[in-house]
């Protein structure tokens, strides 16, 4: 008897020569370059601020058309030193005086939040506390009817990086974990 026949597999070879190889080697390069210049051109014009180019869909995106597409900042009054610490002043409406356009945005800062508390007369004190130390500290009411907590916070900063500095001490300095929050200057109820 004769053994039976074996089925063929089906297979694929690519064969190629020195040149061959050469070639395809070339090519794969060529992509590779090119890939990499489209990143570099994609990763800066990604990364690269809206002020230093305006962006032809800014006049559509923002109220601010002719100016960049950026919302004019408050002038803000020269920083001063008290205690070691530089405070800033910020400009806040008086009563009388109306906003400058129906969209004004208030003046905010950043300042780290140490404490809350339910009762006002104890984040009196706490303040009251904090500035005895040498910090520039100010107490914010509550914002809404649910909310019942008062705030105390400490410095008053343009600057995140400011900000993060000082938390940074107060937690070597004090053991204290506070936090870093944007506070509208319309809030303050300051010493």
């Amino acid at each position: 008897m004769a053994p039976p026949a074996k089925k063929k597999k089906f297979t694929i070879r690519f064969e190629l020569g020195i040149l061959g190889l050469f070639g395809l080697l070339v090519v794969c390069a060529a992509i590779f370059f090119w890939m990499f210049l489209l990143g570099l051109w994609a990763g800066q014009s990604v990364f690269t601020p809206i002020s230093a180019g305006v962006s032809p869909f800014a006049r559509f995106a923002s109220p601010f058309e002719g100016r960049g597409g950026e919302p004019p900042l408050p002038a803000l009054a020269e920083p001063q030193r008290d205690g070691g610490q530089e405070v800033v002043s910020l400009p806040v409406a008086s009563a009388g005086e109306e906003p400058a356009g129906e969209g004004a945005a208030e003046p905010t800062f950043f300042a780290l939040q140490v404490s809350a508390f339910r009762e006002a007369e104890r984040a009196e004190r706490d303040a009251e506390q904090w500035r005895a130390r040498g910090y520039d500290a100010f107490l914010v009411p509550p914002q809404e009817a649910d909310d019942p907590f008062s705030r105390v916070y400490v410095g008053k900063f343009d600057r995140l990086a400011d900000a993060n500095q000082l938390a940074a001490r107060l937690e070597k300095e004090q053991g204290v974990k506070a936090y870093i929050a944007l506070v509208s200057a319309a809030r303050l109820q300051g010493p």
